[in-house]
């Protein structure tokens, strides 16, 4: 399940595992997991129902480019220069969340469907049913009508406040679809939400089944870790969890572009089991290579690197393509059919001025 946390913490001071892909602590680093309920232990969720701050606005947008920053840096108030890589970023994400509410995705409606058994003191947002619509409806505000299809499944989850905002998956009653998770507890922020519904956006852009053929066997057998080898060995390409990438998918061509060079030397840096070692080990691979990447998190893997790249395309002027993060941004610049839809979500996000 590929995730973006609200706030991503120091390095080594995180107690929980932070990577695009929600997946089994002892599983492979790019096998998926579908979501499990655990018991809460972050940060306690408010005592009171929550409430959405954001509306459309009908008024006009003076300067688009400073609501488009606002959003942009809501996410990385630092920029992407930094002492060390933070968050934990594993492959591997251990899924410490509740899911609250499950919602079939019709085109543009959802329609509830069931409600997990959860703590006494969860059940009330659960009944805030007002507040998963308009959840729902500021995503549907935000991306394109014809980009909607590949919904299958809306759920509402809670970690506590702070930790897991957003992800994404595929459902397992059909892996061409996919799931949309967003954290109740998180969403008070309608810039950081936005940032983040942008970043998973961009995972759906470039692992959709058009552009990824999905794998039953590696979904249908989690952290099974002959079956991933024996499907990625059976890809010619670049092989996320997902599937086998098409050669001329968006993912193959970035990873072909921008990791090939450095691959091996990124999944030796994840190979330690040991927690303080693997983090050591990828921070150094980061600072190594940090021009080549627009925040710290995109470090974490090419699906993650593809989904905040393609979240800089999105949100930031065209750059002079100077360095080799810049250029992972100009490489979205290359698809006509990208360069359309960034600027009807540019548009989109401008009128709901978040």
């Amino acid at each position: 399940m590929h995730t973006r946390k609200k706030q991503p913490t120091l390095l080594l001071a995180m107690l929980f595992i932070l990577s695009g892909l929600a997946c089994n602590a002892a599983a492979n680093l790019n096998t998926p997991l579908p979501p499990t309920e655990f018991p809460l232990t972050h940060t306690p969720l408010p005592p009171s129902p929550t409430t959405i701050p954001f509306t459309a606005t009908s008024t006009p947008i003076i300067n688009c480019t400073e609501v488009l920053s606002n959003v942009l840096h809501s996410m990385n108030p630092d920029g992407k220069n930094t002492e060390e890589l933070r968050g934990r970023p594993t492959g591997e994400e251990e899924n410490d969340f509740y899911t609250l509410s499950t919602y079939q995705v019709n085109n543009e409606k959802i329609t509830w469907v069931n409600n997990e058994a959860v703590p006494n003191e969860l059940v009330k947002f659960q009944e805030q049913l007002d507040v998963h619509q308009k959840i729902w409806d500021y995503y549907v505000q935000l991306i394109p009508k014809e980009q909607i299809s590949m919904l299958g499944e809306f759920v509402i989850i809670t970690d506590g406040k702070d930790n897991l905002l957003a992800a994404v998956r595929q459902t397992n009653a059909d892996l061409r679809r996919w799931v949309l998770v967003v954290d109740i507890a998180d969403i008070a922020n309608s810039r950081e939400l936005t940032y983040t519904l942008i970043h998973e956006f961009g995972h759906l852009v470039t692992l959709n089944s058009k552009q990824v053929t999905p794998s039953t066997a590696v979904f249908e057998n989690p952290g099974n870790q002959q079956v991933y080898i024996h499907e990625e060995l059976r890809c010619d390409q670049y092989f996320p969890s997902e599937g086998c990438s098409r050669a001329d998918s968006y993912l193959n061509s970035f990873y072909e572009k921008f990791w090939a060079d450095i691959y091996d030397e990124w999944k030796e840096a994840r190979l330690p089991h040991d927690d303080k070692e693997y983090y050591k080990n990828l921070n150094e691979f980061y600072l190594k290579y940090q021009d080549r990447f627009v925040t710290d998190y995109a470090a974490v893997k090419p699906v993650e690197d593809i989904a905040e790249s393609f979240s800089f395309f999105i949100l930031s002027p065209i750059p002079a393509g100077d360095t080799i993060a810049e250029k992972k941004i100009l490489f979205f610049h290359e698809y006509p059919e990208l360069v359309k839809l960034r600027s009807e979500i540019q548009n989109r996000i401008c009128s709901l001025n978040p």
